[in-house]
């Protein structure tokens, strides 16, 4: 298994890189959902040769829905990735996937919808259109992902650590309240929480040039549960958003040191530095319950 991990910054990349990390993403916030880091054509240039010197490879989210209005710019970033030789980029909108097709980039896809890659058939469908892979969806269990990466023959993406985000919505949500309280926005504060009326639970919630998100209360960890996912998932993510440099570094060195073998009194005492975290959708199944519909 590999550990794919999000710098905050082509420094913090070299950090990473120096401790052994396979994997960097990052690209352009324009064309890539949640990124912590955003990343210049001439930082890629700089990510992609330090990951070539260092035997690792870049890949770069392009998660965005493209409007017929960005078409034109999407096909240009698609081969400017082409000729930066990017080992692999995410994507969600079909539309992506058919200008990939024009720029030869196909076979560095992986399908990264967030919530639609659910089950083994979403995973066969995509391996047959020969794709380089596939981010099985933040809701799956570990035991259903297990089922579905060692039924697939292309690269398993899963996210493993850090906060995920549950809601999105194209809508400046935040600006929309603070006009409608009369309330002045801090416009040097892009954090913010929400708590639902039901929950006492504080969620993180941020507003960027993609509109709203909304993200767990929680921060998830896949410590506990690495040596089910080992041997089938392919890549396990790191996501920074919220984490300093600091703590995506310590993250990383500990699934490492986690992979590599340490024994329990070890591994009890990594994870007392985990006690905010909790193991996200890994042993909670997603259940849609349907609601009687009343006949008139």
């Amino acid at each position: 298994m590999q550990i794919a991990v999000m710098p905050l910054s082509v420094s913090h990349a070299k950090e990473l890189l120096d401790k052994k990390v396979t994997i960097i993403i990052a690209g352009f916030k324009r064309f890539g959902l949640r990124l912590s880091f955003d990343a210049s054509l001439n930082e890629l240039l700089e990510l992609k040769k330090l990951c070539e010197e260092y035997g690792a490879s870049l890949y770069v989210p392009f998660t965005v829905f493209i409007h017929p209005s960005e078409i034109k710019a999407a096909k240009k970033y698609l081969v400017t990735l082409a000729q930066l030789n990017v080992d692999g980029i995410y994507f969600s909108d079909l539309a992506v996937y058919q200008l990939a097709i024009e720029a030869k980039v196909k076979h560095l896809l992986i399908y990264h919808p967030e919530t639609l890659t659910t089950n083994l058939h979403e995973a066969l469908f995509w391996e047959k259109q020969r794709i380089k892979g596939m981010v099985i969806a933040r809701e799956v269990t570990t035991e259903d992902a297990v089922k579905i990466a060692l039924s697939s023959h292309f690269e398993i993406h899963l996210l493993g650590h850090g906060y995920l985000a549950m809601f999105h919505s194209r809508r400046n949500l935040i600006t929309t309240y603070f006009g409608a309280t009369n309330i002045t926005k801090d416009s040097r504060k892009t954090e913010y929480h929400i708590i639902e009326e039901k929950r006492d639970e504080s969620y993180k919630i941020l507003e960027d040039i993609h509109g709203t998100h909304i993200f767990r209360a929680l921060p998830m960890q896949s410590f506990t549960r690495l040596n089910e996912l080992t041997g089938s998932i392919d890549v396990l993510i790191i996501n920074s958003s919220f984490l300093s440099e600091q703590d995506v570094t310590k993250a990383y060195v500990d699934y490492k040191n986690v992979l590599d073998g340490i024994d329990e009194a070890s591994f009890d005492a990594l994870m007392k530095d985990y006690i905010g975290y909790d193991e996200g959708f890994h042993k909670k199944r997603t259940v849609y319950r349907k609601r009687a519909v009343s006949k008139k």
